[in-house]
């Protein structure tokens, strides 16, 4: 079973190309914007696929976005995209950019949004990346010293940077919620991911590799129904995260209190401590999906 799912690999993999197919004549959007509910492994998906295929990536998230200072935001955003340009000359190795949670940072939920001047260039900048990506203005005192020293240490205060078209990926519960022309043909392609069943066990199985593939899906099958019979929808990719957390913790407990407090806090916090001397028998609580069903039989929903 793949560890990404066929369709959201294939919705990545020809974003890339199509921004590096120099031959071709379509338009070719900078951005590919990622929507779907919350807990379907968006952001986690999206830098797994780009890791599979070599991709370096540099990350900004909805904080990046506010700054007391105008024009703040905008001087950030293009600071990491000229850093991701500069690394993959400098390391030989393909960058992009992903910005999580756009739809928070950028958009527009009414009389809960304070639209700022500040909010106001980070919209233009990111539409202006989209049409002119290869010559970015940039600030030098932002970037590391590994790209200022690639650029020659420029003292000036401003300068205009030729970059490498650098292929942007963000993701978002709503993007009905964005400026509307940051979403056109040509800006940003947008990619919704509604994972099926089927889909939904191969990350599932990623999550939890060490049960078979076949109690993954009689895992997820018995979850889904179970939420199903309360009248509730299926419960969200990020649902199992969840499970293997709390697999977690009733080890910890489990060991306190079979060790004692002392014995038990120095096998897992001292660092001298073999971890050897607890990790085998962690495999117990992960052999079968019964043992993570029973966990999930305590949670809120089920």
């Amino acid at each position: 079973m793949q560890s990404i799912p066929a369709r959201f690999m294939q919705a990545i993999q020809l974003h890339l190309i199509r921004n590096f197919w120099r031959q071709t004549k379509a338009t070719s959007s900078l951005i590919l914007g990622i929507a779907g509910a919350p807990g379907q492994g968006k952001s986690y998906q999206c830098r797994q696929a780009l890791d599979e295929l070599g991709y370096k990536h540099i990350a900004m998230s909805t904080s990046d976005f506010g700054s007391a200072l105008e024009a703040e935001s905008a001087k950030n955003l293009c600071a990491k995209y000229v850093e991701a340009s500069m690394m993959s000359g400098i390391t030989q190795q393909a960058h992009a950019l992903i910005i999580d949670d756009v739809d928070m940072g950028l958009g527009n939920f009414g009389g809960l949004t304070q639209y700022t001047v500040n909010l106001q260039y980070a919209i233009g900048e990111i539409m202006h990346l989209c049409d002119c990506p290869t010559l970015v203005k940039v600030e030098p005192h932002r970037l590391s010293k590994q790209v200022r020293k690639a650029l020659g240490n420029p003292l000036d205060r401003e300068i205009d940077v030729k970059t490498n078209r650098i292929p942007i990926f963000v993701t978002g519960n709503d993007f009905t919620k964005l400026y509307e022309p940051l979403l056109r043909d040509g800006r940003m392609t947008t990619f919704n991911w509604v994972p099926s069943q089927e889909e939904q066990i191969s990350v599932v199985a990623k999550i939890l590799p060490n049960i078979s593939e076949s109690d993954c899906k009689t895992l997820v099958m018995q979850c889904t129904a179970k939420a199903e019979k309360l009248g509730m929808s299926a419960p969200a990719i990020s649902f199992y995260a969840a499970l293997k957390n709390a697999t977690f913790d009733e080890f910890i407990l489990k060991t306190i209190k079979k060790s004692g407090w002392i014995d038990g806090f120095t096998k897992f916090v001292n660092e001298d401590a073999s971890i050897q001397n607890v990790t085998p028998s962690y495999q117990e609580y992960l052999a079968k999906a019964e043992q993570l069903l029973d966990l999930g039989k305590q949670t809120a929903f089920i």
